[in-house]
């Protein structure tokens, strides 16, 4: 993985629910499957995404950080599209 950020997203049910976009690195196809096996022995299972969105580039601040904002956008799903 080259970066990730993991978010808070709106959930009907419970409120809000953790997020994973990532950014795999060129020439790389990570499996959702094996980030969320890596996740569930390192976090609390509340803590595990529901979801992993893969974006070609996560957005970025002019400081080159995660723009958290613009990675959540991604992450929340368009109404009626889910």
């Amino acid at each position: 993985m080259r970066a990730a950020a993991v978010l808070a997203v709106p959930d009907a049910r419970l409120g809000e629910v953790p997020v994973a976009v990532v950014e795999p690195r060129p020439g790389r196809t990570p499996r959702r499957a094996d980030l969320l096996d890596h996740a569930s022995g390192e976090l609390a299972r509340y803590e595990i995404p529901v979801r992993v969105l893969f974006v070609d580039v996560l957005p970025r601040t002019a400081s080159g950080k995660v723009d958290l904002s613009a990675a959540r956008r991604l992450a929340v799903p368009e109404e009626g599209t889910e």
